[in-house]
C-alpha cells in the first residue's frame, strides 16, 4: 500500500496511544484504538476526503476513550478493591488453626527462619492461624500467620508472607510482602504495633491503635527493642499496664479486639484515607495512581455517607 499522510497521522497516534497506554493501563482503551488504527489503514486507500474524515473520526475516538474509558477502568478497580475491604473489616474477628503444608505457594521457609531468629529473643511459636475473616474477602492471597509470643505473654508476635495464591497480572507476579508484627495491649483497651512494614502498611495511627514502623531489613533484634521501650513509655505517659495474655483463649480474644479499633477506624474515614496511602513508598508514582487515589476516596466518601444513613435509621433519627 502506497504510504500517505493519512497512514502517516494514523500511526503517529497508534505509536501516541501505546505510549500513555503504558502509563494508564487501560486495555479497554488499548482495544479501542487498536481498532482504530487498523481501520484506518483499511480506509487509507479510499479516497483523500473519506481519509480525512476517518483521521478526525479517530483522533475524537481517541479523546473519548482517554476521557471515558480509563475513569471507567479506574472506577471499577476502586470499587472492587473497597468492596474487599469493607468485606474484611466488617466481618467478625475469626481464626483457625492451620497446616503449613496447605500453603505451599508461600515461602514457608521465611516462616522458619523468623521463627528461629525470633527464638533467640526469648520469642517462642504458639501455633500457626488463617484468618479467615481476611481470607473470605481476599480469597486471592489466602492469609497464613504464624503466631509467637514473649516469656512474659505480653508481646505477640505474628509472622506473615502475603503473596497472591494464582498471580496473573504483573502487579500480582511482583506483589510479595513479608511482614513481622509486634504488638501489645494496655489496661485502657489500646494497642501498641510495632513492625518492618515501612513503605508497605498504609495503616497510620488511629483512636486506640498506635503504629511503629521501620524498614524491611531492620534485625528484628532492634524492632523488639524499639517495641519494649515503647510499651514503657506508653505505660508511664498514660498511667496504663500492660495486659498479660496467658493462654491462647486469650490472645485471640486480643487479636479480635485490635479487629473492632481497625472496623471502627474504616467505617468512619470509609477506607485508606490519602495520608496513608502516600506514606507508602513512591506512591502516588504517576498519573494513574493519582487517578486511583481520587476515585477511590470519592467512592469512599460514598460508602461513609451510606454508612451514617443507615445508623441513623436504626437510631431513629429521621
Amino acid at each position: 500500500m502506497e504510504f500517505n499522510i493519512a497512514a502517516g497521522v494514523a500511526a503517529f497516534f497508534f505509536l501516541l496511544s501505546w505510549y500513555l497506554l503504558a502509563i494508564r493501563r487501560g486495555l479497554a482503551m488499548q482495544a479501542s484504538l487498536l481498532f482504530s488504527f487498523l481501520t484506518c489503514l483499511l480506509f487509507c486507500r479510499l479516497p483523500t476526503l473519506t481519509e480525512l474524515t476517518h483521521i478526525s473520526g479517530t483522533i475524537f475516538f481517541y479523546l473519548l476513550v482517554w476521557a471515558g474509558q480509563v475513569n471507567w477502568f479506574v472506577k471499577l478497580i476502586a470499587g472492587d478493591q473497597l468492596r474487599k475491604e469493607w468485606a474484611c473489616y466488617l466481618a467478625e474477628f475469626e481464626a483457625e488453626p492451620t497446616d503449613p503444608g496447605e500453603f505451599t505457594w508461600l515461602d514457608l521457609g521465611f516462616y522458619d527462619e523468623k521463627q528461629r531468629e525470633l527464638e533467640a529473643l526469648g520469642v517462642n511459636k504458639v501455633r500457626d492461624y488463617e484468618l479467615l475473616h481476611f481470607t473470605r474477602a481476599f480469597p486471592e492471597m489466602r492469609n497464613f500467620s504464624r503466631i509467637l509470643i514473649n516469656a512474659e505473654r505480653d508481646i505477640e508476635v505474628s509472622v506473615t508472607q502475603t503473596k497472591f495464591v494464582k498471580p496473573k497480572t504483573f502487579f500480582e507476579r511482583h506483589f510479595n510482602n513479608y511482614i513481622v508484627e509486634f504488638c501489645s495491649e494496655f489496661s485502657n483497651g489500646s494497642f501498641l504495633n510495632t513492625n518492618n512494614a515501612q513503605g508497605i502498611n498504609p495503616l497510620g495511627n488511629m483512636e486506640g491503635y498506635t503504629f511503629q514502623q521501620f524498614p524491611p531489613d531492620t534485625p528484628l533484634a532492634d524492632i523488639l527493642e524499639a517495641h519494649e521501650s515503647e510499651v514503657e513509655s506508653i505505660c508511664e505517659r498514660n498511667d496504663v499496664t500492660v495486659l498479660s495474655h496467658p493462654t491462647e483463649r486469650d490472645m485471640l480474644a486480643s487479636g479480635a479486639r485490635q479487629h473492632l479499633i481497625l472496623r471502627r477506624d474504616r467505617q468512619k474515614k470509609g477506607g485508606f484515607t490519602l495520608q496513608e496511602m502516600s506514606e507508602i513508598t513512591d506512591f502516588p508514582a504517576d498519573e494513574g495512581a493519582k487517578a486511583y487515589i481520587a476515585e477511590y476516596r470519592k467512592q469512599a466518601e460514598k460508602i461513609i455517607e451510606q454508612e451514617q444513613d443507615k445508623q441513623r435509621l436504626a437510631d431513629g433519627d429521621f
